[in-house]
């Protein structure tokens, strides 16, 4: 029996932008992640540097940045992509080489709130054949933040459910601003004791063991939380939170919990 080879890429992308650089496969990128202050109708150039540990090539191209319920953020291809340039995309480095990727953000004249790019940098001399390949690509995100007027906040928060103790609600952000999200739960037995108090975040917050939640423009997230105090009953149950350091709407409900 003849057995056939298939060739296969594998990708691994490099998100982790709370590190200063980021090293795996061929090349070292830093910084993973920039900041910008921006003012509307501004151009501003970045640049970041990718130094090859062996020789070869890279290819850089942008990507959109979008939001999971979860929290955590997925980079998208995209055919056009707005308000960004990019100076060079192919680089071939010999091995101790640095390649300094620039660009430009511009900045519209009307605008506000948050811009969020992802430049992706990755191999571009993958070789064809069978076998099994490993392809690491990394990803730069460009956090802008533009000074202008005043963004009105556009939130909500909705369908709180109690099941078996874990706690989750929605939280949809309809503004263009990328802000801190922090909710407290607040739950009171039908005689209005307090019975317990819970902070509820995203899973990618969780995770980061944040007292807060980042949620990115026109997104929609589930916040997480639990409570061990809940035997059966009704319960007054209330969600109070700050958005960009502004208090929304408290969320109030009453619910019948099966333990």
């Amino acid at each position: 029996m003849k057995l056939k080879l298939f060739h296969c890429v594998f990708f691994i992308l490099i998100t982790s932008i709370c590190l200063a650089d980021a090293r795996a496969g061929e090349y070292r990128v830093w910084p993973m992640l920039i900041d910008i202050s921006a003012e509307p109708g501004g151009n501003y150039p970045f640049e970041f540097n990718v130094l090859a540990i062996k020789s070869g090539r890279i290819r850089v191209h942008l990507n959109k940045v979008e939001q999971l319920s979860s929290g955590h953020v997925q980079f998208v291809a995209s055919e056009k992509i707005q308000g960004i340039n990019l100076v060079n995309t192919k680089a071939s480095l010999d091995a101790g080489e640095t390649f300094i990727v620039q660009g430009e953000i511009i900045v519209p004249r009307k605008s506000s709130g948050s811009l969020l790019y992802a430049v992706i940098i990755e191999e571009d001399n993958t070789k064809k054949g069978a076998g099994l390949q490993i392809k690491v690509r990394y990803a730069v995100v460009i956090d802008v933040d533009i000074k202008s007027r005043k963004t009105k906040l556009q939130t909500k928060i909705y369908n709180l459910e109690i099941i078996d103790g874990n706690i989750s609600a929605w939280f949809e952000n309809h503004s263009n601003k990328k802000a801190r999200l922090k909710s407290q739960l607040v739950i009171r037995d039908e005689n209005q004791r307090l019975v317990d108090r819970q902070l509820l975040m995203t899973q990618s917050a969780i995770e980061r063991q944040n007292d807060h939640s980042i949620i990115h423009p026109n997104s929609v997230v589930k916040i997480l939380g639990s409570s061990d105090k809940l035997t059966s009953g009704i319960y007054n149950v209330l969600i109070q939170s700050n958005f960009d350091e502004k208090s929304l709407p408290v969320l109030r409900s009453k619910i019948d919990y099966i333990h």
